[in-house]
């Protein structure tokens, strides 16, 4: 590899090397939208298929279009981070796929329906990313984990300081869709910001970003940009990290407030006029 060739990968910003850096498996970056979490994932991509031959990575959406839009198009997309590279024949790429000369790869997947994740069976992987996991269905998500593997002979072939670092699963997701109720009772909820904790054959950590977080975006125009497209129950959720896990966005209850329409547990008196109701659970039933 030529000095020319390595030092067209742009250097992250402060939030994006902690992660980079962070010994967790299991980590979860989400929070305000523009905070630079889905440049630093691409970034520490490029770096780690760099330095850690044979390393297969993917990342998964929930629709193929917009993981390609996201990842091989635009200004900050890996066919301009990676131009240099290509130049120089150390990668190969097509729309879906990015080859390093050491044997390293990036694929990009998505996992619109169960149909999708069959090709995935059995095959393991290094790196795992799921961007805007709060629009994938949890059962899929979870489904996919079980296919992170390194076993002890790849292991042994990475540098020492990285072994323990391996295989690893990031999420990535503003605090919308389907999933957010998954990501913040398994993350937000479960430790503190940033702590690691060791859950079953993980270690586990959420790192929040705010748009400050970024100083290549102007966080003053962003938030005006923002509000101004968006109600405010979006707009919190998408430029308030500490709020944004609680607000309601898409709710049919919109004005529910948790600190106004919770009580704390108490025995029901015996001659309440009690109501029961249930939900069948027809479009998500597992």
């Amino acid at each position: 590899m030529t000095r020319q060739s390595v030092v067209q990968i742009p250097e992250f910003h402060a939030k994006q090397l902690f992660f980079y850096e962070s010994e967790a498996t299991k980590m979860l970056l989400a929070g305000d939208t523009r905070g630079g979490k889905t440049a630093g994932v691409k970034l520490s991509l490029i770096r780690w298929c760099a330095i850690l031959p044979g390393l297969q990575c993917d990342i998964f959406r929930l629709h193929e279009d917009d993981v390609i839009g996201s990842y091989m198009r635009g200004d900050f997309s890996f066919p301009v981070l990676l131009a240099q590279w290509v130049r120089d024949r150390l990668v190969t790429m097509n729309q879906t796929e990015i080859k390093f000369w050491n044997g390293s790869y990036i694929s990009l997947e998505h996992c619109s329906t169960d149909n999708a994740m069959t090709k995935h069976q059995g095959i393991p992987k290094h790196v795992r990313v799921f961007d805007e996991a709060g629009q994938i269905p949890e059962r899929r998500m979870k489904w996919l984990e079980g296919w992170m593997v390194l076993n002890e002979d790849a292991k042994a072939k990475l540098p020492k300081e990285w072994r323990h670092k391996f295989p690893k699963i990031i999420y990535l997701s503003n605090p919308i869709g389907p999933s957010k109720a998954y990501l913040r009772k398994a993350f937000v909820r479960a430790r503190p910001k940033f702590q690691i904790e060791t859950k079953g054959a993980w270690k586990v950590q959420y790192v929040p970003f705010t748009v400050e977080d970024n100083p290549s975006e102007d966080a003053e125009t962003t938030r005006l940009r923002v509000s101004e497209i968006a109600d405010a129950s979006t707009a919190t959720a998408l430029l308030d990290e500490s709020k944004a896990w609680d607000v309601q966005t898409g709710n049919f209850f919109s004005i529910w407030d948790t600190d106004m329409h919770l009580v704390k547990d108490f025995v029901v008196p015996d001659f309440w006029l009690r109501f029961r109701t249930f939900d069948y659970g027809s479009y998500e039933p597992w």
